[in-house]
């Protein structure tokens, strides 16, 4: 063989070694307590320069290959209270751009998250800061951590919502959108595309209790967003008792910038099928529904935008005899005290025990119609 040759091989050889080598010791080298406490200090400085906040973490270690186990993470608000905790975190990195100095999270995984979010009397959050900091462009290219995040994981976390300007008196059993607690929140959303103007998620598992008694068993969606509209191929949403399946979902808008005034700007159509719900289900919006047995089956096309609904060729069946077929129209929402409701009813039909049941149930008191009523049978 000649010289040449040779030369060669022993190179290639070589440098084959070294980089077996260096493979090979990067994992033992990241299980050392030092390099795991500066890749703690390189994260933790980096959020605090960005954030301006206090941010904290407890101890990071190195999981084979390509993640990292971090815990006890805990962000501050400018009021000094606690924005976000987080009992322990998996987050997934690119491996081969950490020699270049860089650390770039792609998915991330949390566990027993704790959110605490506040809105005051101009309608800001404590969590505004923050969007600013992270929307704001840097002077230079000096961050060494970056994030390309491709999915997102939430398991038995909870999320805390205050309207710090309103009487937060809570009336047991019922909503109050002024002071929402959700807990055994499970979440698990996967980012396709994430940039200014485009968005493809898929949302596989949404689940929590609210501590009113509403409990949202499962939701699965996905989206296709642009600058002037989105596509939602289905929505399924499950209560304890209840489904809500929509179907080929469109929303439009002019622009992006209309998503900040969703009720008013943002139209929708938004087709129910096979869909039916239990009336307990909803008893955190008015407790008389606690007792009404049965279900509900809904079938119809909602459109408009939120702040003006439609509902057309809405056909709802319950008990052994009622059954509606209306177009209802809604203005003034998401206020539900100042909603203004006109129905055309095309078809209503219900009869003598299925009025009584109702009104009893509604009432808390026996209802009988009298004999003359009773006698017609069943209303059309």
């Amino acid at each position: 063989m000649p010289k040449g040759i040779k030369k060669t091989a022993k190179i290639l050889v070589t440098a084959v070694s070294i980089v077996c080598i260096v493979l090979s010791a990067t994992p033992i080298l990241l299980q050392n307590s030092k390099i795991q406490n500066l890749i703690a200090q390189t994260v933790v400085g980096s959020l605090s320069k960005t954030l301006q906040t206090k941010v904290s973490v407890g101890q990071i270690s190195y999981l084979l290959f390509d993640r990292i186990h971090i815990k006890d993470i805990y962000v501050e608000d400018q009021q000094k209270d606690t924005l976000l905790y987080v009992k322990d975190a998996d987050a997934s990195f690119h491996f081969w751009k950490f020699f270049n100095g860089k650390v770039i999270f792609k998915g991330l995984e949390f566990n027993r998250l704790y959110s605490n979010l506040k809105i005051d009397s101009t309608g800001a959050t404590n969590l505004d800061f923050i969007i600013k900091a992270l929307q704001k462009p840097q002077k230079n290219d000096s961050s060494n951590v970056e994030y390309r995040i491709k999915y997102f994981k939430l398991t038995d976390s909870s999320f805390r919502l205050r309207n710090v300007d309103k009487n937060q008196t809570l009336k047991p059993g019922l909503l109050n959108g002024d002071n929402i607690f959700l807990t055994d929140i499970n979440a698990d959303v996967r980012l396709n595309v994430l940039n200014n103007d485009s968005l493809n998620l898929e949302l596989r598992k949404l689940s929590f209790n609210e501590r009113s008694g509403f409990t949202l068993k499962n939701l699965t969606t996905a989206i296709a967003g642009s600058k002037h509209g989105a596509r939602i191929p289905y929505i399924d949403l499950r209560l304890p008792e209840s489904k809500l399946f929509l179907d080929k979902i469109e929303l439009r808008y002019d622009s992006i910038v209309d998503l900040k005034q969703f009720a008013t700007r943002v139209k929708w159509n938004a087709p129910f099928k096979d869909s039916y719900i239990s009336l307990p289900d909803l008893a955190c919006l008015a407790p008389e529904l606690k007792n009404l047995p049965g279900k509900a089956s809904i079938d119809g096309v909602i459109s408009g935008r939120l702040s003006g609904l439609q509902f057309q060729q809405m056909k709802i069946t319950y008990g052994h005899s009622l059954v509606l077929d209306a177009d209802m129209d809604i203005s003034g929402l998401p206020n539900l005290n100042e909603a203004f409701f006109y129905g055309q009813i095309n078809r209503l039909e219900v009869d003598k025990p299925d009025i009584q049941d109702v009104v009893s149930v509604l009432t808390h008191k026996p209802f009988v119609l009298s004999n003359e009523l009773g006698k017609l049978g069943k209303i059309r």
